[in-house]
């Protein structure tokens, strides 16, 4: 059951929320490739149950209370939740919990580049937590699919912890299960007493659309502010609030991204992913590259421990 309640935070209070990686550790401006899954239990229980209201640079997430109950906080709104409950946090949208001493469940966090693709297994994963997010809660009301979720999301934090032989394509195959069961749940109508966020911001998710049609081909912000009615210093200015990050480095972030991918996953030479994103030269892509994660594009291809 989901009983919401109201109550206004002030600006000032929202705008000083921090933002973690994981609850509770710095940013992380190079993260990539990146799931981890753990009980709620872990961190919730060292604080007393309670996890302050806060936001994730670059992480999406997706909190699963199988049992239990929570008051989870989303901006200016609280809603009082009853396990079985999937909560999902849009990006960069300020959040808190307070669990009871007998809510038990996983908190999945992840980078948006482990669900987003165009071919293989990430096909249409993005899409569909997009999708899911615009619900924020999800009521489970079948004993089988509580079931069934607790023991995906199990064998996921299993993974993560024992790292066994494999463990890296179990767990991103666990996670896309994951999604689609949610997706699976949206569609088939158990979304009763579910929630829409009013808080999603349209500039920003404006933005993003157009970050993800146009990166390849410019990464000026003049661009994007043209397209929005803005000016370039007014985006920025707005994205920094609602966001804790600049218009600027969303850019920069999403071309970082496609770069590790490409570098990784592909037999393109650095000049040849240089090009194809747009730099005119191979040495300034290189040195934003290494600007922006510490390492070259040849020392992140053949580090075994990027991930």
């Amino acid at each position: 059951m989901l009983d919401r309640r109201n109550y206004c935070l002030g600006m000032t209070e929202l705008l000083s929320v921090p933002q973690f990686h994981l609850y509770g550790e710095d940013t992380n401006d190079s993260a990539y490739d990146f799931v981890h899954a753990e009980p709620i239990q872990v961190r919730a229980r060292q604080a007393g149950g309670l996890i302050s209201l806060h936001s994730h640079k670059y992480l999406q997430q997706v909190v699963y209370v199988s049992r239990g109950e929570c008051s989870c906080t989303i901006e200016t709104n609280s809603f009082n939740l009853q396990g079985p409950v999937l909560i999902l946090p849009p990006p960069d949208v300020a959040h808190g919990f307070k669990f009871d001493r007998a809510a038990e469940g996983v908190v999945i966090s992840f980078t948006d580049d482990v669900v987003r693709g165009k071919t293989g297994l990430r096909s249409g994963l993005h899409e569909r937590l997009m999708a899911a997010q615009m619900h924020l809660f999800v009521n489970i009301t079948e004993d089988r699919v509580a079931r069934r979720l607790t023991r995906i999301a199990g064998d996921l934090v299993g993974e993560i912890a024992l790292r066994r032989d494999g463990y890296e394509i179990a767990m991103r195959s666990q996670l896309a299960i994951v999604l689609v069961e949610i997706s699976r749940l949206i569609r088939e109508g158990s979304t009763e007493n579910s929630t829409h966020p009013i808080y999603v911001d349209e500039k920003i998710e404006r933005l993003r659309q157009l970050i993800e049609e146009n990166f390849h081909e410019t990464r000026h912000l003049t661009d994007y502010a043209n397209w929005l009615n803005m000016t370039p210093d007014r985006l920025n200015e707005h994205c920094k609030r609602i966001t804790g990050k600049t218009a600027g480095s969303m850019v920069r972030q999403r071309l970082l991204i496609e770069a590790k991918r490409q570098l990784v996953y592909s037999d393109l030479s650095v000049s040849e992913i240089a090009y194809d994103l747009n730099f005119s030269d191979p040495s300034y892509f290189s040195r934003f590259f290494r600007k922006s994660t510490g390492q070259t594009p040849q020392q992140f291809r053949s580090d075994p421990g990027r991930d």
